[in-house]
């Protein structure tokens, strides 16, 4: 199974979607596709990014809330955490607008800790079902034991993806009692994206999970929220960089 996922116990269900395992010794690339999550993952052996040359050495490391996809190069395991959009608050604090594509995880906490053997265990581990201990327990230390939520920004993170991002920021401001400009800052402070970014990445998801059902193109297109198919192909290739059937052939 090139990437394995199972979920988080009750009590970190709320910040999490789930732990994951990629084994990069027989498939070597992982593309992860914007889906409004952001993940922090340990690989054990040396790493790259898409086309890039450059290596990043094993260890733990934080990729925020994108709106393309990320290609990850690597020929052994890594085992992630996938957090949900608002845990970004609790993660990284006011570091949101300092993080790049990729980050060095214990650069960019709220609360600075070492990993201490974090890697050695995650070494000894080839399963997701083993290492999910240590990824709890990782996920513990990033949420600082501490599990305040922010609820004004879930319900405006949530009142986007109930709607799978086909939403008018002026009806979402109208309904919420928010301006343009504190919504905006509000995204953009605390989750590292813009609110017609994310409306539009999940948008392209429910997109991309309707054309999967082998509905019409024409019809998916409609239901996703898009003017007709040509408009859905033209935003999809905009921000993904494929065609949707392209991606659907090439990441079964």
């Amino acid at each position: 199974m090139k990437l394995e996922e199972i979920k988080s116990k009750a009590e970190l269900s709320k910040f999490i979607e789930s732990y994951w395992h990629f084994d990069g010794s027989h498939e070597h690339e992982l593309m992860l596709l914007p889906d409004g999550t952001f993940n922090v993952f340990i690989s054990k052996s040396f790493f790259s990014i898409g086309n890039s040359s450059v290596q990043y050495p094993a260890g733990a490391y934080l990729i925020p809330i994108t709106t393309k996809p990320v290609r990850l190069n690597c020929c052994d395991d890594v085992f992630g955490i996938r957090f949900k959009a608002f845990s970004m608050v609790n993660v990284v604090g006011k570091k949101v607008g300092n993080l790049r594509l990729i980050n060095v995880l214990e650069d960019c906490l709220a609360k600075p800790f070492r990993l201490l053997d974090l890697n050695s265990k995650i070494n000894r581990e080839n399963e997701i079902a083993e290492a999910k201990l240590h990824l709890e327990n990782l996920a513990f230390d990033l949420l600082n034991h501490h599990y305040f939520v922010n609820e004004n920004l879930r319900e405006q993170v949530n009142y986007v993806l109930d709607r799978k991002g086909d939403v008018r920021i002026a009806s979402l401001c109208d309904d919420l009692g928010i301006t343009r400009q504190g919504l905006h800052k509000s995204f953009v402070s605390t989750l590292g994206i813009a609110p017609k970014e994310l409306a539009m990445t999940w948008r392209l998801n429910y997109y991309f999970t309707l054309m999967s059902k082998n509905n019409s193109l024409t019809e998916t297109a409609l239901d996703a929220g898009f003017f007709d198919q040509a408009h859905s192909i033209n935003s999809f290739k905009a921000q993904w960089q494929f065609s949707p059937s392209n991606l659907q052939k090439t990441n079964p």
